[in-house]
């Protein structure tokens, strides 16, 4: 995630009022929840204002946070003295901007790619500044529309068509701009090419939604699960940090002049429901889900060469078909590391309500079956290439030579 994943944070991270909170024990998940329309940021702030702030922003990652039982209880606890300590440590009055950049040298170091710290407009600061400084460098994605996120189309290969299905991003999966894409993609598998290529190069995250249905028609069975256990934050306050990204988007499609989508108002009350029943104890703090590890019936899958393409700005959702994809028989995932924003996800977050600065934090985390850390340093390529090649030029290579084995076409 993540240039896209700080926009995608503009419009889905919030906080509620603060004003005349003493300390973090007056807090509670309501005041998580955002309660004004403002989204202009103030360009500084009183020391009083940075530390109501600060307070609410420390209670978010206690309370909210699914990171706060999973990050080293030593580097999380030393990043919570840290907000404190930047609230007792400024003069009279801190500018927005310095504060951007704070906070994002207290939380950056932490092995969570979807801790982010922006505001709204200002892509050159915070979190989006480290962000900019990773480069993708194996070409652009094969999806280059403005309209939707998503192309399906063909390269040509020794002579012959070879499919191709592009994903530039992956908004949410009821979204209008995914009309068609189940006709497009349904006509390339009944076709049984020899070889398909899937670009998820630049592709930042959201909702994978769609990319799992294809998965699933690949794998022509059950998709056999591509990690150990995942555990869900229950909390109150949790449950308040993910209301806001439905509360932001109802706003942001009404500023706009549009009527927000259906889906919107359905997430937000089915969240605002589970609040209620976290704060009435109905829920544990924490829900597991964990799974075996099948074997899956190879027959039953495509049986085709599958090349995927993804480079370092492929995160998140937009990184997580990569283990999901390895059991087909003929997958080889081509270009660079991708990110590394694959074992937190379903972000919510604060909009702290003085700075109008935002903090996005993962609800749930994720447990990989090898065991070994991949946040911040993504999946590694079966084919790496170096900065200035394009990975689809690779691809032609290895369908070519995967085609000399296959019978002509009739």
């Amino acid at each position: 995630m993540l240039v896209a994943a700080v926009t995608v944070s503009l419009l889905g991270c919030s906080t509620a009022n603060p004003r005349g909170t003493s300390g973090e024990a007056d807090l509670s998940e309501q005041m998580l929840l955002r309660d004004t329309d403002s989204l202009v940021p103030l360009a500084a702030i009183t020391k009083a204002q940075l530390q109501e702030d600060l307070i609410l922003l420390r209670y978010a990652l206690t309370h909210g946070y699914a990171g706060r039982d999973h990050i080293a209880p030593g580097a999380f606890q030393a990043a919570l003295s840290s907000i404190a300590a930047l609230g007792e440590s400024v003069g009279a009055a801190l500018p927005t901007s310095e504060l951007l950049e704070r906070l994002t040298d207290i939380l950056w170091p932490l092995p969570d790619s979807h801790l982010l710290v922006g505001v709204a407009g200002k892509r050159d600061l915070g979190t989006a500044r480290r962000l900019s400084l990773i480069k993708a460098g194996v070409g652009p994605n094969l999806c280059q529309r403005t309209d939707r996120p998503w192309e399906v189309g063909s390269v040509s290969v020794s002579g012959r068509d070879i499919p191709f299905i592009a994903f530039g991003a992956f908004p949410y999966h009821e979204s209008p701009v995914w009309k068609g894409f189940p006709e497009a993609y349904a006509k390339v598998l009944k076709a049984s090419p020899p070889a398909i290529i899937l670009d998820f190069r630049g592709n930042e995250g959201g909702d994978n939604t769609w990319g799992m249905r294809l998965a699933q028609e690949l794998f022509g069975q059950d998709i056999p699960p591509a990690v150990k256990a995942r555990h869900f934050s229950q909390t109150p306050a949790t449950f308040a940090l993910s209301a806001n990204n439905w509360k932001l988007e109802i706003l942001m499609a009404r500023k706009k002049g549009r009527t927000p989508e259906a889906y919107a108002q359905k997430n937000l009350d089915y969240l605002l429901t589970k609040l209620s029943e976290a704060r009435r104890g109905r829920l544990p703090p924490e829900r597991v889900e964990r799974w075996d590890q099948p074997r899956p019936d190879l027959a039953k899958m495509y049986q085709g060469l599958v090349v995927l393409l993804a480079d370092r700005q492929s995160g998140s959702s937009g990184e997580s078909l990569i283990p999901v994809l390895r059991p087909l028989p003929r997958m080889s995932f081509v270009g660079e590391n991708t990110w590394g924003a694959i074992e937190y996800g379903d972000v919510g977050g604060i909009w702290m309500h003085n700075s109008q600065i935002f903090v996005s934090m993962a609800t749930d985390y994720w447990e990989h079956w090898d065991g070994r850390g991949h946040e911040k340093t993504g999946w590694e390529p079966d084919l790496r290439l170096a900065s200035g090649q394009d990975a689809l030029d690779a691809a032609k290579g290895l369908i070519a030579d995967h085609l000399l084995g296959q019978p002509p076409t009739p």
